[in-house]
């Protein structure tokens, strides 16, 4: 990857159930958006609206490319059932060759 439009990034959310994970997922990778999603069930505490909280949620951890980002963060805006969800992008600044390589290839690829 060579271009700063190419830059590999690592984009978190986390949604309600694996159900919307597999959703969100799904739409991401048919538009491809990302490369690769992968799910984690995960505890997460947090103070809402002044009030300690926890929740069983599904973290996604999305690989794609920072040309990607905007459409990706709309996507998921859009898919989100929660208020104010959680996105954070986290540039790449190394990785396997091939990886990178195949993340870009995955993304730009036609659908059928």
């Amino acid at each position: 990857m060579n271009s700063s439009g190419d830059r590999p990034l690592i984009v978190f959310t986390t949604v309600a159930s694996e159900e919307d994970a597999l959703r969100v997922s799904e739409e991401l990778l048919t538009k491809h958006l990302v490369a690769c999603a992968s799910a984690f069930p995960v505890t997460s505490r947090y103070v809402w609206n002044g009030k300690l909280e926890e929740s069983k949620e599904v973290k996604l951890m999305l690989k794609t490319t920072q040309d990607m980002y905007s459409e990706v963060e709309r996507t998921l805006v859009a898919a989100h059932g929660f208020d104010v969800p959680e996105i954070l992008s986290v540039n790449v600044d190394g990785g396997l060759g091939d990886y990178l390589g195949w993340m870009r290839a995955a993304i730009l690829a036609k659908p059928n």
